[in-house]
């Protein structure tokens, strides 16, 4: 499940200046994995047989919280948050140096703007984070 579109993303991209990534697919695809993993897994929302949103408050929500996702990483320039591994590395007589444990990775880390958009009061009654079970 892929949550957004690369012309969703076009229209949230901060500038007409600035090109989206030229992989835009791949990190949407990537975003909407770690939304699936990291903030959806528990969620509760109207749903089709295959899981998909059918709300389209919801449905527009997760395409938001999944281009802020790709933008956050562009910023970053770590979408696979591999720059968090090392704390130094060179390239000549290669010396890398392994990052202090615990040190999250941009990669499955989720920055707050993707919670705020998921938390907007217009989702009250259509989305619920992090519930186990069913509506009441």
């Amino acid at each position: 499940m892929v949550y957004a579109t690369t012309a969703d993303l076009e229209a949230a991209w901060p500038s007409a200046n600035l090109p989206i990534p030229a992989d835009s697919d791949r990190l949407l695809a990537d975003a909407s994995a770690v939304l699936d993993t990291q903030v959806l897994l528990t969620a509760v929302y109207d749903a089709d047989a295959n899981g998909n949103p059918t709300d389209p408050v919801v449905i527009a929500a997760f395409a938001a919280a999944t281009c802020a996702l790709v933008r956050w990483w562009d910023e970053l320039g770590d979408d696979l948050g591999t720059a968090a591994a090392y704390a130094s590395v060179s390239i000549g007589s290669v010396s890398l140096s392994r990052a202090a444990t615990g040190q999250a990775a941009a990669g499955d880390e989720v920055p707050p703007r993707v919670w705020t958009l998921l938390r907007s009061p217009r989702l009250a009654g259509r989305l619920r984070l992090g519930a186990v079970g069913t509506w009441s």
